[in-house]
């Protein structure tokens, strides 16, 4: 191909950035279309009396490697804040216990898990060597074949019940929400692979911030909704838009749609073969609401995230504490209280008024941290109703089999792709891996 390429990308959320991001750096003359006012879609954050919202749910590590590779690539590596002194705990009867690691011996020390679980912590090991190549973050579907037990199951049969209550099921739907009882263990299994050894880590501006840069490297329309994607012969593909109340139409040689699985389905309904089609409609979404707390002293001398198992019956799966610095995320001298609802709590609450979720959801951090009582400067509520995309047993064999039917119909010359952390994980790591996927596809496709 002689002329550059062009390309549209439909939604500048993580995974529709990286994959413009991706495509431009290989020459692509690259449009971003979003129906919002601004991009970032669940990162968007904002500044707001010096502290920086982060009404999202989401959770990074030193170890997620394709936000890294998009980082360095695009000039932002200061962006990601390694917690090199953050801390990690689990509440259990009311207390914040710190955790340090996952070795048997660290284990024992977790409530709840017990001499025997952490014995049979040696397992995990076991089983991963194993399992071997199949367990590759980048690429979830090749696990299809340990897709077989929930999480809870697994647990159970390898480790026992402590190792549910106290390891497996805090560490995987603290992070990650949903149930035990339905989510497929390959989910655990390949954010273990991923996050061995890492450390947690934050946007140094925040979510809001990190989207911002990205964005203002690339060509991004905000306030254009794509209404529906057409496949367009020889090549290439049509793009039907509504910008100010006036409707029109772009081509493109190429198509990236980057939205959550539900809109991808009904954007590019006469673009997805059925058995494509009965993929995205079988995504569920976990939904979330958030409360963050602005406080006026530290109540944490470093930052900490805690996760909530759910026998303790309490609303929220995490909260996670980050004290002010000097020109830090937040004020010197303050602090910020950032949780999450449990998805099932969530679900009930969604139409609540916020100061009735606000007094719910401040209970569990005044009973943990009580001096938080007297230092709460505001509270800030937000609604997610497709927070994060569930991974529920059978979900890594459907991804196999789409991503079998995908490449048949590339093959057979269409120029649409798709993105979304329902095609990786439930992460903002598995959202750029999905959009770098898409937009290797594309270029490989385009002979860039």
């Amino acid at each position: 191909m002689t002329a550059t390429p062009r390309v549209i990308v439909v939604g500048a959320g993580a995974a529709g950035l990286a994959a413009a991001w991706r495509l431009a750096t290989a020459g692509a003359d690259v449009t971003v279309l979003e129906r919002g006012a601004r991009a970032g879609g669940r990162l968007a954050g904002e500044v707001r009396d010096g502290f920086t919202s982060e009404p999202g749910a989401q959770v990074l590590s030193s170890s997620d490697r394709s936000l890294c590779r998009l980082l360095e690539g695009a000039g932002l590596e200061d962006e990601l804040l390694v917690l090199r002194s953050g801390g990690v705990g689990l509440v259990e009867a009311g207390f914040v216990h710190e955790l340090h690691g996952s070795s048997p011996a660290a284990l024992l020390r977790r409530p709840g898990v017990g001499l025997r679980a952490a014995a049979r912590s040696v397992r995990l090991g076991r089983l991963v060597r194993r399992f071997g190549a199949n367990l590759d973050p980048a690429y979830p579907e090749r696990a299809a074949p340990h897709d077989d037990r929930s999480l809870a199951d697994f647990a159970r049969l390898y480790f026992g019940a402590g190792a549910l209550q106290g390891w497996i099921g805090p560490e995987t739907t603290g992070d990650c929400l949903g149930d035990e009882e339905e989510t497929s263990r390959v989910l655990f299994l390949l954010r273990y692979v991923a996050r061995r050894g890492a450390r947690p880590a934050l946007f140094r501006s925040g979510a809001g911030g990190f989207v911002a840069k990205l964005a203002g490297l690339l060509d991004v329309r905000t306030g254009t909704e794509v209404v529906q994607v057409d496949a367009d012969t020889p090549g290439g593909a049509l793009v039907h838009f509504r910008e100010d109340e006036v409707e029109g139409t772009a081509g493109a040689d190429a198509v990236v749609v980057a939205t959550p699985a539900p809109l991808a389905a009904e954007l590019a309904r006469d673009v997805l073969a059925p058995a494509e089609r009965d993929f995205h409609a079988g995504v569920t979404y976990e939904p979330a609401i958030t409360l963050e707390v602005t406080l006026s002293d530290p109540v944490s001398a470093r930052p900490l995230r805690v996760r909530v198992p759910h026998s303790e019956g309490w609303p929220i799966a995490s909260l996670a504490l980050e004290p002010g610095r000097q020109g830090g995320r937040v004020p010197d001298g303050c602090a910020v209280a950032r949780l999450v609802a449990r998805s099932d709590w969530s679900r009930a609450h969604l139409d609540a008024p916020d100061d009735a979720i606000a007094k719910e959801l401040c209970r569990p951090l005044q009973r943990l941290f009580p001096v938080t009582t007297e230092r709460t400067r505001d509270v800030r509520v937000a609604r997610w109703p497709l927070a994060l995309p569930r991974f529920e047993v059978g979900r890594y064999r459907a991804l196999a089999r789409l991503r079998r039917v995908e490449a048949d119909r590339a093959a057979a010359g269409r120029r649409v792709w798709f993105a979304g952390d329902h095609l990786v994980a439930p992460s903002v790591e598995g959202a750029v891996t999905s959009g770098l996927r898409a937009a290797d596809a594309a270029i490989s496709r385009l002979g860039l």
